[in-house]
């Protein structure tokens, strides 16, 4: 038998092992379910959050990518109402642009044209932000005025970046920060690591040149630094290096660089604490140098001056001593943009948080000074100021001179205090007391003046109130008047004024205005002056209104109220004595009238009449009636009339004018006729209109007709259209005739700032236009046509084109064209792209040759005018092969010969010229035949670089000499400034029949402080000036003649002269009967605008002076100048010698008044002195035979010439005579006949006479020598007979 194990499932189900119920459960695989899934879960969670944070961001990002997300987004940016701009494109993937980004915040406003971001975003996944390109076109950083007392935010702790970050490329076009200088082509990067920051700027390019820098920076406390910089430009045409660097932290941080342009230098070499709690803390130790610093040069808004500074910070044991001194080498008023400081000293100590103001002093032009001592401790100011000798024109040169004084103490917060003082006024004798403040300055930029108070003698102001200084600018003004004189103050009538003022409002964004006014017991001119009122103003009405102001008889009523249906303003003139109103006034004013209604719908109902009326300003009327009825309603009737009698204002004179507009708003007619004279030349207006005007105030229409005369005759051809309003100006299609010119104008339209125009010139006739020039010696028949087109929005476009269409310039003398410039081209075009002007003209002539001018700017397209900070570039090219052909153009004595050429580029940017190119001529000539100025064979060479005008070559022949020339000249700011050195070797400066001048010697010119220099010394190699007087009468210059058209005076240089003249051994001068060799020097002397003064003395060495038709000789001629070279003392004397009386004359006193006496030896009568010089005998042997004489002396008195020759005399030099007589001689046979004689000087004392008889038994020929006064030799060989006679001559009482 076998037993079977049972199987398991066999057992009874209700059988169970207690074994097993004790062994516990087994459930080994779900042990760690709970927690896995749990972890699983959060896991899971996370991925799938990032993934679908991811995602959603992808899709945004993906969304924003499009052109609909990318407006959104503009569009909810634009709504935050800080950020704003006007576009995005590209990818936020890769490359963005942003055009017209405006950021707006309380303390900046950021302005971005166009900007460029080119990034990996990737990369911020691994905490790293890679930046490819950011670049910025046109910046712009405004920083807003904050409260001066501000509360500063405390320094950093850290400097870091979540990130690290690595900007490849940036840059910015133009940087413009408000206050500072405007900064170009700036070329950077940057990279850091989040705490380790390194910055490279490859360039910067600056008003003074181009600044390249590198800066390392630890951005964890104390934040160590270390960089340096290098600046290479120019400063006011001066070569300018600077180079500096800066090494520690931040808390303690060694700056040292230096500046060096020729003579202008600064060095500096401080310590600084760039986190000092305040600004004077910031500087530990150290010293800076300036050296001829102009502030202007660096800032154009900074005043010009020449700063020479040291300033000295030396740390003691409880802190640092400060000294400054500063001397200013150019002085100038404020409104010059000066400064007027010459000198300031200040000793100062640091002490923790105390600064103390030892002793301050400040000098300024004349003999003001300003003293100050104080201190500043924990935030507060506490200062005295005395001020002593002040000139308030010194400051502002407009104000009288006068001489202030006071003193001044300023307390309260350091950056804003009040000030609290009394000044006076020497010239007005009056005192002023000041108490002003700020209001809240932690919060605000406010002031308010407590109490102002002006007094003088009974006169008082008082005046209190408060300012905001920043918008909308409200302000309160409380002022009152007692016993008040204008007249102390102002050039106007006296007066006795009494009265309370009360103002406020605010200025933006519309002016409001409160103002209440009460005038009491007063007088002014001598007329009682009352008033009362009160107005309320505001954008939209004018409220309250009930004004009104009498002086004597004259009163003016405002009452009532506008902008608004049912308002109404009533007003009534009644001046019939405008006279008391001031010097200048006189007249009758009387009219009333109303305004009602809405401002845009106003009905305007009155009349004025004038009387008489002359004002101050060249502005009179003799008569005029004005009557005005326009309705606000369109249909209604309207007429408006204006009659006008004797207008004049400065060079307008009005005859008559006539302004007539009749029919309704809707449909009216207006007339224009006006008649006159302006710069005495014929005006004449007529002109009609017709249209309508709508309740929005726009006048829309036609005009009918438009002719008549200013300086030109006009007229237009055929009616056009206008529409005109405050907001749009709209001219259609005409075509306008201006004396032989025709214009057609296409189109013209103006809207809320926009402009486009159009239209051709047809044809302009240069001849009608030349006149106003100045210049009548050109005469033209030049005919020139052309086109134009402009648009300005919010950039300019267009064109201009002109071409020669016939014709040739020519200049005319005396009637008649001397020289005609034949053309074969004359064409300008000028084109303006996106406000970028390019203009090119063109000149060519067969024989004269070529020039070609060009000009590019950049302009602005609100003003039309040269961005700021832009550059002006200007070139002229040209070959003149033959200068002969410009003769005619200089004047009619003037002849030009040679060739030159001309290459020249100019470029003006901020202030700063810059000039490049050069001038060449060779075979120059030049003559000018009323002067004798005569220089040939001339060389020239003139180079420009920047701002320099070199004259490398400058050479001329005149005779058998040179003249020779090299110099730099400097364009700088304020004018030329260099010099030229002129050498002459025995140049002729002058050759001409009645003029020789041969000169050498060396000279300067100098250019300096705005005047030329003329500066040397020169000799006289060879000189013979022969004056021959041809005047005829001529009236005073004081004199003015009807009709004849006056000159007027031109400007030049202002010209400084100092010129020593050697008149050398060989300088002979004939006239005024003078003829006579000179010796002497003199030094010239001219300031700018005074005559030329002269110093020294000139005498004769050898000469002769004829007087009364005899020829004396000089025994002492001296001219001594002491002043106008016009006018020089006169020391003369010329004698008749070796006779028994010795006679002549002696002339004394000056040039402009001198006297002439008769001198003899020994001393006689006048009456025979003047026979001795004419004769050589007394009066009692005056016989026929000295008739001729007798006739010489008196032409000479007729023609008030005694010391000329006078008609005889120059028939006699003409000839080679010196005198001439006739006798009669009785015969033995008791017959008479006539005897001629005449008579030439061989030598001093050797003369020949031939004598003439009518009957020839008496013709001789004598010889006659003087051996002294009393003894001569008469030989006379004769027909009749010959002898020769020792003559003794005495005289006797």
């Amino acid at each position: 038998m076998s037993i079977e194990p049972s199987k398991p499932s066999e057992l009874p189900a209700e059988v169970v092992d207690p074994a097993l119920d004790a062994l516990p459960e087994k459930k080994t695989p779900h042990k760690y379910g709970l927690i896995r899934r749990v972890l699983r879960g959060v896991i899971w969670g996370t991925i799938c959050s990032i993934a679908l944070t991811v995602l959603l961001l992808a899709g945004i990002l993906t969304w924003l990518d499009s052109d609909y997300g990318r407006a959104r987004l503009v569009e909810v940016i634009n709504r935050s109402g800080v950020v704003t701009l006007k576009s995005l494109q590209g990818s936020f993937w890769s490359r963005l642009e942003v055009k017209e980004l405006r950021v707006d915040t309380d303390d900046v406003e950021i302005k971005l044209n166009y900007g460029v971001f080119d990034w990996t975003p990737y990369s911020i996944l691994l905490r790293k932000l890679y930046i490819n390109e950011l670049n910025l076109d046109v910046l712009q950083v405004n920083l807003k005025p904050q409260p001066p007392m501000k509360e500063s935010t405390p320094p950093p702790t850290r400097l870091t970046l979540p990130f690290s970050v690595r900007l490849i490329q940036f840059k910015i076009a133009q940087l413009a920060i408000s206050g500072a200088p405007l900064l170009k082509d700036i070329q950077a990067s940057l990279d850091s690591d989040g705490q380790s920051h390194r910055l490279s700027v490859q360039q910067i390019r600056a008003p003074q040149g181009t600044l390249s820098a590198a800066l390392n920076l630890n951005g964890i406390a104390p934040f160590a630094t270390a960089g340096s910089f290098v600046l290479a430009g120019e400063l006011e045409n001066r070569k300018l290096t600077a180079v500096g660097h800066v090494v520690g932290d931040l808390r303690a941080l060694k700056v040292k660089a230096d500046l060096n342009a020729d003579q202008v230098s600064a060095n500096v070499d401080l310590q600084l604490d760039v986190f000092a709690e305040h600004a004077y803390q910031m500087v530990q130790y150290g010293r800076a140098r300036l050296n001829q610093i102009n502030p202007a040069a660096f800032h154009a808004a900074a005043p010009k001056a020449k700063i020479n500074a040291d300033l000295e910070v030396k740390p003691n044991a409880d802190g640092a001593k400060i000294t400054l001194n500063l001397q200013n080498q150019q002085l100038a008023s404020f409104d010059r943009q000066g400064l007027p400081l010459r000198n300031l000293n200040a000793a100062l100590r640091l002490k923790g948080e105390t600064l103390e103001i030892q002793n301050m002093l400040l000098q300024l032009s004349g003999n003001g000074k300003i003293t100050a001592s104080g201190r500043i401790f924990n935030e507060q100011l506490d200062l005295r100021v005395g001020l002593q000798g002040i000139d308030p024109a010194v400051l502002w040169s407009p104000q009288p001179p006068s001489q202030m004084a006071g003193t001044l103490q300023i307390k309260g917060p350091w950056l804003a205090p009040d000030i609290k003082g009394q000044l006076s006024d020497a010239r007005l004798k009056a005192l002023a007391s000041i108490d002003m403040g700020w209001i809240k300055p932690q919060q605000q930029r406010r002031i308010a003046v407590r109490r102002l108070e002006l007094s003088r003698a009974g006169s008082q102001v008082l005046a209190s109130g408060e300012v905001n200084l920043v918008s909308p600018f409200d302000f309160k003004l409380n002022a009152q008047l007692q016993r008040f004189n204008p007249a102390d103050y102002f050039a106007v009538p006296a007066g006795r004024i009494g009265g309370h003022f009360v103002a406020n409002g605010q200025v933006e964004p519309s002016l409001q205005i409160d103002l209440n006014y009460s005038l009491r017991e007063s007088q002014f001119n001598g007329e009682p002056l009352t008033g009362q009122g009160q107005l309320k103003l505001n954008p939209n009405r004018l409220q309250q209104s009930q004004l009104w102001l009498a002086l004597g008889a004259n009163r003016i009523d405002v009452s009532g109220g506008l902008g608004q249906a049912g308002d109404r303003l009533n007003y009534q003139l009644h001046m019939p004595n405008l006279a008391v109103i001031g010097a200048g006034f006189s007249g009758l004013l009387d009219g009333q009238g109303a305004l009602s209604g809405a401002f845009n719908a106003l009905q305007i109902q009155g009349d004025l009449k004038v009387q008489q009326l002359k004002t101050p300003w060249d502005l009179s009327i003799k008569q005029a009636d004005i009557h005005a009825d326009v309705p606000a309603d369109l249909q209604r009737p309207l007429k408006l009339q204006v009659n006008l009698a004797e207008l004049r204002f400065d060079e307008i004179h009005l005859e008559k004018a006539n302004l007539l507009a009749a029919g309704s708003r809707n449909s009216h007619e207006l007339t224009l006729s006006a008649s006159g004279q302006q710069q005495k030349q014929a005006l004449v207006l007529n002109t009609a209109l017709q249209g309508s005007l709508n309740d929005a105030l726009v006048w829309q229409g036609k005009i009918k007709s438009f002719d008549g005369k200013a300086l030109l005759p006009f007229h237009l051809s055929a009616p056009t259209s206008l529409l005109a309003s405050a907001e749009q100006f709209q001219l259609g299609a005409a075509e306008l005739l201006i004396g032989q010119s025709r214009i057609k104008l296409n189109n013209l339209d103006w809207h809320q700032g926009v402009l486009n125009t159009s239209g051709e010139l047809k044809s302009i006739v240069v001849a009608d236009w030349l006149p106003f020039s100045g210049n009548k010696d050109i005469k033209t028949d030049l005919i020139l046509a052309g086109a134009w087109s402009l648009k300005q929005d919010h950039a300019i476009n267009g064109q201009l084109n002109l071409k020669r269409v016939s014709g040739e310039i020519g200049l005319q003398n005396n009637g008649t064209v001397n020289q005609a410039v034949q053309m074969s081209e004359l064409q300008l075009s000028a084109k303006i792209i996106n406000n970028q002007l390019n203009l090119q003209s063109n000149i060519k002539a067969p024989r004269l040759g070529y020039a070609d001018f060009t000009l590019s700017a950049l302009l602005d397209p609100r003003t039309f005018q040269v961005a700021e900070g832009s550059a002006l570039n200007m070139g002229l090219r040209s070959d003149l092969p033959d200068l002969s052909l410009l003769s005619p153009f200089m004047g009619p004595s003037i002849q030009l010969a040679g060739s030159a050429k001309i290459n020249v580029q100019r470029l003006a940017q901020s202030g700063v010229v810059k000039m490049t190119g050069g001038i060449q001529g060779s075979g120059l000539a030049l003559r000018d035949a009323s002067t004798g100025l005569r220089m040939t064979d001339g060389q020239l060479d003139v180079v420009l670089s920047n701002q320099q005008i070199q004259l490398r070559t400058l050479r001329f022949k005149g005779g058998k000499g040179e003249l020779t020339g090299s110099g730099v000249i400097e364009l700088g700011g304020t004018g030329l400034l260099g010099s030229a050195k002129l050498k002459a070797q025995q140049f002729t400066l002058i050759s001409k029949p009645d003029m020789l001048l041969v000169m050498s010697g060396q000279g300067a010119l100098e250019f300096r402080d705005g005047a030329l220099q003329v500066n040397g010394q020169f000799v006289a190699d060879e000189g013979d000036i022969q004056f021959v007087s041809n005047e005829v009468p001529r009236l005073s210059a004081d004199v003015v003649v009807l009709g004849r058209e006056q000159k007027d005076a031109s400007r030049t240089i202002p010209m400084n002269i100092e010129v020593s003249v050697d008149l050398g051994n060989n300088f002979r001068f004939r006239g005024y009967g003078l003829d006579a060799d000179l010796i002497g020097q003199l030094r010239l002397r001219a300031q700018a605008n005074q005559p030329l003064r002269a110093n020294g003395t000139v005498s004769v060495d050898k000469g002769t002076f004829r007087a009364y038709g005899r020829t004396l000789d000089i025994e002492r001629g001296v001219l001594s100048f002491v002043g106008p070279i016009d006018n020089p003392g006169l020391d003369v004397l010329a004698m008749r010698r070796n006779q028994a009386v010795e006679a002549g004359v002696r002339v004394q006193g000056n040039a402009q008044s001198p006297r002439v006496t008769l001198f003899s030896e020994p001393n006689v009568p006048d009456s025979e002195k003047l026979s001795w010089l004419l004769f050589g005998h007394g009066v009692a042997n005056v016989g026929g035979a000295d008739g001729a004489l007798v006739l010489q002396l008196l032409n000479s008195m007729a023609t008030g010439d005694v010391t000329g020759n006078g008609v005889t005399g120059n028939i006699l030099n003409t000839v080679g005579l010196d005198d001439a007589g006739y006798s009669s001689i009785k015969e033995s046979d008791g017959t008479t006949t006539q005897v001629v004689s005449v008579t030439k000087q061989l030598a001093k004392n050797l003369s020949v006479s031939l004598e003439k008889s009518f009957n020839g038994l008496r013709d001789a020929v004598s010889f006659s020598l003087q051996l002294s006064r009393n003894w001569s030799i008469v030989s006379r060989i004769g027909v009749d007979s010959s002898s020769v006679n020792v003559n003794w001559t005495r005289q006797f009482d």
